[in-house]
């Protein structure tokens, strides 16, 4: 799947620059063996079409190919089934030249149509695709016109900002296998939990056997493209590295950790900060086990106001109400959240990026609790209060709910802290654990709860992944998904930011874009910003190559790359 890249492709640089990647050895001696991976839940489907939980996304990044994919670490763009490109001085065209030789898992080349395909079925509102946001201008999307037999151009009506990075999360789909079902109007259902087998990518790995509930065997793909750098790229100088990579699905994190220290697991993310102090404690101790905190991540705790037409009544007039979520956030807790649940290992926040991002954050501050300060704002916007329970200017006591994932002990601990704090205003906060499928549903479908409390990731340190959340149109849109008409006027401020700032070839300019759209997320609040976590990884001494990352998935990013140093017992 990844490829070391030697090249940089600024985003300031208006010239055409061709970038390609530098062969080097990588497994050497040390080829074969299996590795395991502990994830916290098994996937939800095996389509990228569709896939949005990080589950899912995990297993596609080992299954899958995109064309031009980021560093983990560096965030720098690396050539993948794309050996290379050049963007015109104007930024309006990008050109990408395919790999010789890259195959499928079945053996079936990779081609240019197939990369047609995967941009029409993208496209294609119908299928539903979640990065289809980040494609479009002004409503109408980019075209893809095939050069020739090994080359493919894009064009567009502005100057993309952001380049070739577009193609980052665009994974290659086989057209001889899903064009059938796109045809037929099903691309969308293809490729479910129980077609495990049937899934054709040109990742590094492939499917051997799926069980359910239980864990994923995935095998090296013979086909993949990469060479180890240390002969052709036949036979034993392909990678991966390892032969085989078992994804065990495991719900309970304590069996989860002590896998790790019985030399069962190799691979854990995601971690508590609670687990992670015990591994390192233990590494003292004899574990034969790494354990990183990578910082603060990509990945953040929000709570969302549900101010969807219809909406729940009376709590949607509440909520529409930016004073009462004004007067929500300013008595959260967030230091409190950050320190009780993540023991320090996380960032309260401001606004919904961490200070430590080095282009797009917003200066670390202090941040207050004021409570008497939020009940003002209250009081000034006509609520009131009776035996000290908040009430509305009708009388009506202001009683709310929050929905939250069951399956998650943080996101409990939040919501108790939340309770709390709006307990201080007067407001009754009942906590509704849910499990995640059914908090999808009252989310997308029925848009049938008050509050929620989420946990989302960016998926990249350019902002242009939030177009899909905060964008009135995005696929990932919560809070007001439609339709409304007009928008309320901050929205349509933000829907004109995020579309101009893709678009925008001047990096400080599109900064301050960035920085007007966050004014107006501080100013309206249509969410509450509440902790960056740290990403809290582990694994195994047995294994090479690791390069732990915070975009995609922490340590599997580079698992083409992963070896073993030694086999267990």
């Amino acid at each position: 799947m990844i490829s070391r890249s030697r090249c940089w492709l600024g985003l300031l640089i208006l010239v055409a620059l061709p970038c390609q990647a530098v062969a080097e050895t990588v497994c050497g001696d040390a080829r074969g063996g299996a590795a395991v991976v502990s994830l916290p839940s098994e996937p939800r489907t095996f389509n990228p079409m569709v896939a949005r939980d990080a589950a899912s996304l995990s297993v596609l990044g080992v299954l899958m190919e995109e064309a031009v994919g980021v560093h983990s670490r560096t965030s720098e763009p690396r050539p993948l089934l794309a050996e290379e490109w050049t963007l015109s001085e104007d930024r309006k065209q990008l050109h990408f030249k395919l790999r010789e030789g890259a195959r499928f898992s079945d053996g079936q080349p990779v081609t240019v149509d197939d990369v047609l395909f995967t941009f029409t079925a993208l496209l294609d509102e119908n299928v539903g695709a979640p990065q289809r946001d980040l494609l479009l201008q002004g409503g109408q999307h980019v075209g893809v016109v095939k050069v020739d037999e090994r080359s493919i151009r894009l064009e567009m009506e502005k100057p993309h900002a952001v380049g070739v990075r577009m193609l980052d999360s665009l994974f290659i789909l086989p057209r001889h296998r899903l064009l059938e079902a796109y045809r037929s109007g099903t691309l969308g259902d293809a490729w479910a939990l129980d077609a495990a087998t049937e899934v054709v990518g040109a990742g590094p790995f492939q499917v051997q056997s799926y069980e359910p509930g239980v864990e994923l065997v995935l095998e090296r793909n013979p086909h993949y493209w990469r060479s180890d750098g240390d002969g052709d790229s036949d036979g034993d100088a392909r990678l991966p590295c390892l032969d085989r990579l078992t994804l065990r699905f495991e719900s309970n994190p304590d069996r989860a950790v002590a896998r790790l220290g019985a030399g069962e697991t190799d691979f854990l993310s995601g971690l508590s900060a609670e687990r992670f102090e015990l591994l390192q404690r233990s590494r003292s101790d004899g574990l034969e086990a790494s354990a990183l905190d990578l910082g603060p991540g990509l990945t953040y705790d929000l709570i969302v106001f549900n101010s969807n037409t219809p909406g729940p009544l009376p709590a949607r007039e509440w909520l529409d109400e930016v004073a009462f979520r004004r007067a929500v956030s300013m008595a959260v807790d967030r230091q409190a959240i950050a320190r009780l649940v993540y023991r320090g290992r996380a960032e309260a926040l401001r606004v919904h990026i961490a200070s430590t991002d080095p282009i797009w954050g917003v200066e670390a501050a202090p941040i207050s609790v004021d409570v008497a300060a939020a009940r003002q704002v209250l009081a000034d916007a006509g609520f009131g209060w009776r035996d000290d329970q908040l009430v509305d200017d009708s009388g009506r006591r202001v009683r709310l709910s929050l929905i939250h994932s069951a399956g998650n002990a943080n996101r409990g601990r939040i919501a108790a802290i939340l309770q709390e704090d709006l307990r201080k205003l007067g407001v009754e906060l009942v906590v509704v654990p849910l499990e995640f499928a059914s908090l999808v549903e009252r989310l997308f479908e029925k848009r049938d709860y008050e509050l929620a409390l989420l946990t989302l990731a960016r998926g990249d340190f350019d902002p242009n992944p939030d177009v899909s959340v905060f964008s009135s149109t995005g696929a990932n849109h919560v809070w007001d998904r439609g339709p409304r008409d007009p928008l309320p006027a901050w929205q349509q401020d933000i829907d004109r930011l995020l579309a101009e700032q893709m678009f925008e070839p001047d990096q400080d300019r599109r900064i301050e874009m960035y920085r007007q759209f966050l004014a107006l997320l501080q100013e309206h609040v249509p969410v509450v910003p509440l902790t960056a976590r740290h990403s809290l990884v582990a694994y195994s001494d047995r294994l090479g190559g690791v390069d732990a990352g915070l975009l995609g998935h922490p340590l599997l990013w580079n698992v083409e790359e992963v070896y073993l140093r030694e086999e267990r017992d």
